[in-house]
Formats: C-alpha cells, sequence, structure tokens
C-alpha cells in the first residue's frame, strides 16, 4: 500500500495491531506500507519527535519576547527627558548612517 504521504520518522503505522516498518518510494518519498492480500486493519499515527519539540519551544519563546519587548521596552527616556519609542531612536541612528554613507560617496 503507497499513501500520497512523505516517509517522515514520526508516522508510526500498525496492521492488524502490530507495528510494522514502513518503506520509502524510491522517486517520491511517499509512504509505502507492507500489507498482505486480504482485508487488514492499517492504522497510521503522527507522533511527536524531538526536532518539533524543540522548533515549538523555540517559536513560543521568541513570541514571548516578542510580547515582552512590545509590551515593556516600547517607551525609554532620552538624555533630554523626552519619551520616544525604541523604534524612534533606531531610525535616527539609521538615518545617521546612511546619511554619513550618501556623504563618503559624493566624494
Amino acid at each position: 500500500m503507497t499513501l500520497r504521504v512523505f516517509n517522515y520518522p514520526a508516522w508510526g503505522v500498525t496492521v492488524n495491531g502490530r507495528s510494522v516498518e514502513t518503506q520509502t518510494a524510491d522517486v517520491t518519498g511517499q509512504m509505502v506500507i507492507p500489507v498482505s492480500a486480504g482485508s487488514s486493519d492499517v492504522r497510521i499515527r503522527f507522533r511527536r519527535t524531538k526536532d518539533r519539540t524543540v522548533g515549538n519551544v523555540i517559536s513560543l519563546a521568541f513570541l514571548v519576547g516578542g510580547i515582552l519587548s512590545v509590551v515593556w521596552g516600547g517607551r525609554k527616556p532620552d538624555n533630554d527627558g523626552e519619551h520616544r519609542g525604541s523604534q524612534g531612536n533606531a531610525w535616527q541612528a539609521a538615518e545617521k548612517i546612511f546619511s554619513a554613507t550618501r556623504t563618503n560617496l559624493r566624494r
């Protein structure tokens, strides 16, 4: 039996209640399940793997960090006491770099 699913190690397959090793189609990478002729009970389950768990943890950490930076890192006083968003300071720095580069190119 060939499924139109990429054969990834997270797939768990049982045939008639017994775990079986899947094979991979050469060109397409599709999952091939060894099934004998006749009626069979085939169950396919996608399990969690370490790489997916690590990826989810990293994504969650960056999401929380992004939310915290927006909530708590948005407004800080400058030297003159005015509150500007952190993005404003970044734009000012980028503008200075661009101006200096443009001046150097004119020489």
